[in-house]
């Protein structure tokens, strides 16, 4: 006989979420509207930028969801984007491709400069893993959470700052069933997002590293925190130059990453750091956060766990990561500053929705002026 409980405990919301639903792993942007160019940067799962030119995602899918390999096998359109982006090649080849990613480059840095406002402050947001770009039944698009996010801080802030939206493959998958080999395909497809965030943040770093913005504020929900990792200082010892603005505020809501093994580096960040340090982090943890801990939020009895697929350990506290990694910052980084908030009084959540709309959003309002 099966257990109610585990029939009711099946009704997971937010990142494992509502039906039995199975979706292809990637999210494309070829079919978007191209007005959202504007304020926005899309990325694939290699960290490319999606030029300005319609790519059907069926396409894209059958390309294994990467622009390098679409561009060699639909070299005569490659060859159009090129000419639509005033770089000039004759084949579709690595080093055309290439030229075709530093012109995008240069182009969307561009974009960003001008966007500045007398404010000089740029905000840049950045979303997690499951956020699909179309909508559908099951979840909420990340044009929506963005869209929210966006108007909560000019709100709260009480004066509208450019803001840049940092679209990226981050995967996905639905949703959480009693079919236990769809669940462990979700989770990891999870995996290969938490991977593939850091290159992601590789990208972002080239996008922002020479960007003239007194004040760069990012605001990151769930596995955005291990994108902008990758973004704020050298994880990888790859030499990218990191971000040097005069201050750079980042706040971690309900951050899909681990402690002091993920951070360890953060002061690694080719150049010299002053006495007091230029990046500020801001981070909102929740020990009841059930996504984080992926397990069920009814008995949070069923799923693999914090350490498992991807570690998820700092955002909920799991076997105390945050307050080892608290006193950590306390004794390596004492020029830096980390503020922790608690909000496990919200409950088993890891809706961004709910996150900005409880008491602890007026603390990151503070921390960003």
């Amino acid at each position: 006989m099966i257990n109610r409980g585990l029939i009711v405990l099946l009704a997971f919301n937010s990142c494992f979420i509502h039906a039995t639903v199975f979706a292809q792993d990637n999210v494309l942007y070829g079919e978007r509207s191209f007005e959202m160019n504007v304020d926005a940067v899309f990325l694939d799962q290699d960290g490319s930028i999606y030029p300005d030119y319609f790519i059907p995602n069926e396409s894209l899918i059958q390309s294994k969801a990467r622009l390098h390999v679409w561009y060699k096998e639909h070299s005569s359109v490659f060859l159009a984007i090129t000419k639509k982006h005033n770089c000039p090649v004759d084949t579709a080849d690595d080093r055309s491709i290439q030229q075709l990613e530093d012109t995008l480059l240069a182009q969307t840095i561009r974009k960003i400069e001008s966007l500045k406002t007398a404010s000089n402050t740029l905000n840049v947001l950045v979303h997690g893993y499951r956020k699909p770009f179309f909508a559908n039944e099951n979840d909420v698009t990340s044009i929506d959470a963005f869209a929210n996010l966006e108007d909560k801080l000019n709100s709260g802030l009480g004066v509208v700052h450019p803001t840049l939206k940092i679209y990226w493959d981050a995967s996905y998958n639905c949703c959480y069933s009693m079919d236990g080999e769809k669940n462990r395909e979700m989770f990891e497809g999870f995996e290969r997002a938490y991977h593939r965030a850091d290159t992601i943040g590789e990208s972002l770093k080239r996008l922002l590293n020479t960007v003239t913005y007194a004040q760069i504020n990012f605001v990151g929900h769930s596995l955005a925190a291990k994108v902008l990792q990758s973004c704020l200082y050298d994880l990888k010892g790859n030499g990218i130059p990191c971000l040097s603005q005069g201050r750079v505020n980042v706040c971690l809501i309900a951050p899909a990453t681990t402690g002091i093994e993920s951070w360890v580096n953060f002061q690694r960040r080719n150049y010299s750091i002053q006495a007091q340090d230029n990046v500020r982090i801001w981070l909102l943890y929740n020990e009841k956060d059930f996504a984080l801990k992926k397990k069920d939020n009814h008995f949070e009895l069923f799923g693999p766990g914090a350490a498992a697929y991807g570690a998820t350990t700092l955002g909920c506290n799991h076997k105390h990561t945050l307050d080892k990694f608290e006193k950590y910052t306390k004794e390596h980084f004492v020029g830096s500053t980390f503020i922790f908030v608690d909000g496990t009084s919200l409950g088993k959540i890891h809706s961004q929705f709910i996150y900005l709309e409880s008491p602890f959003f007026e603390g990151m309002i503070d921390f960003l002026r």
